[in-house]
């Protein structure tokens, strides 16, 4: 008994924090240049997590650093100026090695990782990364009340070969989507949508199994900034703030009609966002978007854009992009969860009266399924730019990606790195708008 994992969480100038998991109560010292920090790991909270965060590093480096005493990896501090590399991605399986993740430690000196959701799926069953998960996606409703049952799923993803290693060397920052709390298209606050799982769920059953992967989740993400006290919060890295955003815990449930009340953020973390945005003027802003704006198939029926049952969320989307605290220039996002990767463009005024511009990247995914839905007939739903367009039929068509950002001092170079065709440039963010040039 003893450490079982551990990875790098929130950085800073001269601070670096280590995420460290036990199965046994104990203090754990991280050592790196000179100096040491204690993760007070307890069994009896946190599924025995706590977090090392060393201070008094110096700005810019790359340090060794142990783990009790065992070689951890590299963790890094900030730098000043620009340069950095950002990785993005979402959408990964306990069942499947992570690839990519390999390349990116291998080849790319890559400044911070961010995981938009589905961090993992919570669908495999017996013993994956020397850990022992019971289904919940397609499982009974008393795997998912199973709280050592939800950790066991996030610390087997985080053994995953290619992410684990990934992790324990690059800075990790995560907001979840829809399978941390699984079953699928998961809407927690809402007893109907559980019901439509399990029909003769109560209100308790609902809330004992959303409890169980809320802490789970507030568990193996302390390793995020905590200034917000929620699991949402913002990230400074070089000339660029990235907004990652929790529209998954507090959202409408996916039938309600689209109206003013329709959410899939509460306005206390819409205003923390604008607000946030606003105070940063001359800052390139990145917005960790963990649902489409436009679908990029037609079949994800739980993002912001109308599909089948869902009449969408644009009253609400359309009163965030045309807010004047949203930036006209030098802002994007990013987003995930479809399973396919594609580029879009929102037209200014196409969302709402006055809403701007804004593209957006699709990242993922990861190691789970391409969908490319072949029988789409290759439509371009209005808004999407390009995307995967393998329409044969057969099970291994399209290919994993993570979406790497380059910063630099006047634009934002944006690229998808992918499984099947390597690394390619997907045209900039620059300072004078929100468009994308090539």
């Amino acid at each position: 008994m003893g450490i079982t994992t551990w990875w790098l969480g929130r950085h800073s100038q001269t601070t670096a924090a280590v995420v460290v998991r036990c199965d046994a109560t104990q203090a754990v010292t991280v050592a790196a240049g000179g100096r040491s920090a204690v993760a007070s790991c307890n069994t009896a909270s946190n599924d025995g997590i706590a977090v090392a965060e060393i201070t008094g590093l110096e700005p810019g480096r790359k340090y060794a650093y142990t783990v009790d005493g065992a070689a951890g990896g590299t963790l890094r501090t900030k730098a000043s100026g620009v340069g950095q590399w950002l990785a993005f991605s979402s959408c990964w399986k306990v069942t499947q090695p992570d690839i990519l993740a390999f390349k990116l430690l291998q080849q790319y000196d890559i400044e911070a990782l961010f995981t938009l959701g589905d961090f993992p799926y919570m669908d495999a069953g017996g013993s994956w990364n020397g850990v022992a998960l019971t289904p919940i996606n397609g499982g009974t409703m008393a795997a998912g009340q199973d709280q050592a049952n939800r950790y066991a799923y996030h610390r087997s993803q985080r053994l995953v070969p290619g992410i684990k290693e990934l992790m324990r060397s690059v800075p990790t920052y995560s907001v979840a989507d829809d399978h941390e709390y699984d079953p699928d298209n998961a809407q927690p606050q809402s007893l109907a949508w559980f019901q439509t799982e399990y029909p003769a769920a109560t209100e308790g059953d609902r809330a004992s199994s959303m409890g169980a992967a809320r802490n789970a989740v507030l568990a193996y993400y302390q390793g995020n900034p905590q200034d917000t006290g929620d699991t949402y919060f913002s990230v400074d890295i070089g000339n660029a703030t990235i907004w990652m955003t929790d529209l998954i815990w507090q959202r409408s449930r996916i039938t309600d009609a689209d109206t003013s009340s329709k959410r899939l953020m509460t306005l206390t973390q819409r205003n923390w966002m604008l607000d946030g945005m606003a105070a940063r003027p001359g800052r390139f802003h990145i917005w960790g978007n963990t649902k489409q704006m436009v679908s990029l198939c037609g079949r994800n029926a739980d993002g912001w854009s109308p599909v089948g049952s869902n009449p969408g969320y644009y009253t609400e989307l359309g009163a965030i992009l045309s807010d004047p605290r949203f930036p006209r220039a030098g802002a994007m996002s990013i987003t995930g969860d479809e399973h396919v990767r594609g580029d879009i463009f929102v037209a200014a005024n196409q969302i709402a009266p006055g809403s701007t511009a804004i593209s957006e990247i699709s990242a993922g995914p990861a190691t789970i399924d391409v969908i490319t839905n072949p029988n789409e007939g290759l439509a371009y739903r209005p808004g999407v730019r390009d995307k995967e367009r393998d329409t044969s039929g057969l099970d291994n068509r399209g290919e994993n990606n993570y979406v790497l950002l380059r910063l630099l001092p006047d634009r934002i170079e944006r690229y998808v790195l992918g499984s099947r065709y390597g690394l390619r440039y997907m045209g900039y963010v620059g300072t004078q708008d929100n468009l994308v040039r090539r």
